[in-house]
This record gives structure tokens, sequence and C-alpha cells, in this order.
């Protein structure tokens, strides 16, 4: 007979209990640190706050690494320390700490330090990702924008002009998102090729605002401006590739576009957030197989990158594999247990498995943390 182990460990279990008590009484231990961390920031203690996060780190098994970076991030950003915060916050995304908040305190750091396109990509993925919370990142994005429109009018009025000056204010109007502010990252990116013709980012700056106003009614500009984005910085040529996907999925084109989308996978084969994103895009053109492969291939590298965890579990439930599904949302679950998405995902998946009670439970619990 198999014996069970720790899901933490993995030491022989002599029980049925997930996981041994010497690994539940540490993240207790942590946990229980944790909380208080928190009760001190919210007295505004950053300093003693950090002490303690530097000591919990010192302890702490890796699934909690990702909070304690983004708390301390929080302290940095709070004291003013916004290199240091942007460091930490990104730390603790590279741990999968799939946050609204997170994002939103980088961002928050990235604009202090006037780094505008990158500060306005972490509101437009906290707003993403924050469910029935979305409304206060929208204001957040909104307030945010006016200072950015500050600072670009400041560099206007003392003759700073360039081209990186429209690409970076028609970024920020790009992520808000609204008609009147597409209308006007297209002018702005306009007059960022003007400025500088091979002005990669510009390029497919503009080529997303085409995409988004209309995804069928610039289909070869569009193109013709991902393809200029291949000039750029790896960054680049990986948006441009996912907006090239993009686009020939618009126009029906579904071989063009996992075309596009395998040159975008070879670029980030040692990222795999942007593997995760390639294989969301593949479930997306209806290549559920493929997307699952991909992701096989991911947790093949790293057995717990949960991203990629909760998204193989969309691909199972859709395929109707709910067995496979419940597994992965149950590991990401292990891992952020106060994920209301995921318990909702699960909750739902155990509805169609027939498992009422548990999706009640699952779902009364999301509600608790996610009441809006």
């Amino acid at each position: 007979m198999n014996r069970q182990h720790c899901s933490r460990c993995q030491q022989p279990l002599a029980g049925e209990e997930p996981n041994c008590q010497q690994c539940d009484q540490r993240y207790e231990a942590v946990d229980s640190k944790l909380g208080e961390v928190r009760k001190g920031i919210e007295r505004a203690e950053y300093d003693s706050a950090m002490q303690s996060l530097n000591q919990i780190l010192d302890e702490a098994p890796r699934e909690r690494f990702a909070e304690c970076y983004a708390l301390r991030g929080f302290a940095h950003l709070k004291r003013g320390d916004f290199s240091r915060a942007e460091d930490d916050c990104s730390q603790s995304i590279s741990h999968d700490w799939e946050n609204p908040q997170t994002y939103a305190w980088r961002g928050a750091a990235r604009a202090e330090m006037n780094q505008w396109p990158a500060a306005f990509d972490d509101f437009d993925r906290a707003f993403q990702i924050a469910g029935s919370s979305r409304d206060q990142y929208l204001k957040l994005m909104e307030s945010m924008a006016q200072a950015a429109r500050v600072y670009f009018k400041h560099l206007i009025e003392s003759n700073q002009l360039s081209a990186d000056l429209f690409y970076q204010r028609g970024w920020v109007n790009l992520r808000l998102g609204n008609p009147n502010r597409l209308d006007r990252a297209e002018i702005d990116f306009k007059q960022a090729l003007e400025w500088q013709p091979d002005h990669a980012w510009a390029a497919v700056g503009l080529a997303e605002t085409w995409l988004t106003k209309n995804p069928t009614g610039h289909t070869e500009s569009v193109l013709q401006l991902c393809h200029s984005g291949q000039a750029g910085d790896a960054a680049c040529q990986r948006h441009a590739w996912q907006l090239a996907a993009r686009q020939y999925r618009a126009q029906g084109d579904l071989a063009s576009a996992k075309q596009a989308l395998e040159r975008f996978v070879s670029l980030v084969e040692t990222r795999p957030q942007d593997q995760v994103a390639a294989a969301q895009l593949l479930r997306e053109l209806g290549d559920t197989l493929s997307s699952i492969d991909l992701l096989n291939r991911v947790l093949e590298s790293t057995s717990d990158h949960a991203p990629a965890l909760v998204t193989r579990g969309d691909c199972y439930a859709q395929i109707r594999n709910y067995h496979l599904a419940e597994q992965d949302y149950s590991i990401y679950l292990e891992l952020f247990p106060r994920s209301a998405s995921a318990l909702v995902r699960r909750g739902k998946n155990y509805l169609a498995m027939g498992k009422q009670r548990r999706a009640l439970r699952d779902l009364q619990r999301a509600v608790q943390l996610e009441p809006q």
C-alpha cells in the first residue's frame, strides 16, 4: 500500500491529513507573524514592520515569500524608497503573487520615478485581476493620470519634446482605455512616429490602439506596425507577436494566429508568465490541448507556478475533465488560500461535478474574502 506524503515537505504521513503536523505548525507560526505585520502597517509602523519581515523571510517557507516581499515593498513605498519598493514588489510578483494591490504598489513606485508606461501596465494589471474591486483601481488609474498629465505638461512647456515623450503619454492614454483616451493615444503614437519613424514601442502602441478600437478596421496596418515592433527590445518583440496573434484571430486566420503565437513562445522559453499568456491565447483560439501541453512544460520546469496551475485548471474545466481541474485549483489554493477568484473557479467546478456542499463552501468563502 502506497503511503501518503506531506504536500509541503514530502515526508511520509501516518494519517490521512494532507500535511504533517510540523509543517502545519510552521505555517501557522509564520501566518500569525504576518498578521501582526499587517496590523503594524495599518498603524503606519513601517520600520518595525520591515524588521519583522526581514526576520520572517529567514524562516518562512517559500510559499509565504511572495506576501512578505509585497508587504515590505509597500513599507518601502510609504517611506519614500521607491526603487526598493519596486524591487520588492517585483520579487513578490516573480513568486506568482497575483494580487492587485501588489501591482498597484509597484505601479505607484514606478510612477514616482516617472516610469509611466511600466506604471500604467501595472495599474492595468491590477484592474484586470481585481474582480469586484475593480472600481478602486480604476479610480487609482484616473488619479495617477492627473499626475502624469502634470509631468508631461511640464516637459512640453519647457520645450523638452521627443518621440519618447509622446510615446509615454500615448501609453498612459492607451491603458486608460476609454474611447476618448484611445483617440488621444492614437494621436500621441502618430506624433512619436513623426519624430522618430523607427520608434518600435510607438509602433506597437499604435498597433494595440487600432486593434482595441476596431479589431478588423486596420488589419494590414496593424500587422505592418507589429513587424516594425520586431526592431525593438525583447519585451517589444514579445508584445508585437502577441498583438499579431490577436489581429490574425480577429480576422479569422487561425493558422497565422498560431504561427504568431509560436514565434511569441519561442521568445519566452525562460519566462513562465509569458508562456502562460501564450497558453491563454491558445485556449481562446480553441486549441485547448496545445494550451495544456504548453502549461505542462511550464510546470515541469517550475512545478508550483501559480498562474500556470489556475490556467491549466481552466483548460481542464473547459474540456470537462473536472477531476484534473479540481486538482490544479486545489494546489493553487494551497499556495494562495485567500484567492477569491480561485475559490470561485473551484466552486463552479464542484457544481459541474455535482458536489454541491463543497461548491457552497468555496463560494461562501469567496464572498467572505471579497464581499463586494
